[in-house]
């Protein structure tokens, strides 16, 4: 499930990055026309875009907060799962050795030396 998320918010900060560079853009060609045509230029235009822009990219900013709270999330759950399992191999490990009898766990544990060590 957070995956998901963290999918549908990075397509998401990835369609506000388009919509600011395409508000920039546009706040560029404005500001060339005023350099290059004083006379047609209209500053309330130019105005518009760059509140625009600025305003995407206080949304921008919270959604890669967001994203980046996610990506945490699905850390401390992948953690968790590791420590869970660990947990629980260590319990099934331990179960299994209280059932051996001395004969049986020297060889376990010969069999565990070895693997360890890298001869088998």
């Amino acid at each position: 499930m957070n995956e998901q998320a963290a999918a549908i918010v990075a397509s998401k900060i990835l369609f506000d990055l388009e919509y600011i560079r395409a508000l920039l853009a546009l706040a560029d060609r404005q500001a060339n026309a005023a350099i290059n045509d004083p006379d047609g230029f209209t500053p309330r235009a130019l105005y518009d875009c760059v509140i625009k822009a600025n305003a995407s990219y206080g949304h921008l900013e919270e959604q890669i907060e967001d994203l980046l709270d996610l990506t945490r999330r699905m850390i401390q759950q992948r953690e968790s799962v590791k420590e869970a399992y660990g947990q629980g191999w260590r319990g099934a490990l331990n179960d299994l050795v209280d059932r051996l009898n001395r004969a049986e766990y020297a060889d376990l544990r010969q069999a565990l030396d070895e693997i360890t060590q890298g001869k088998r």
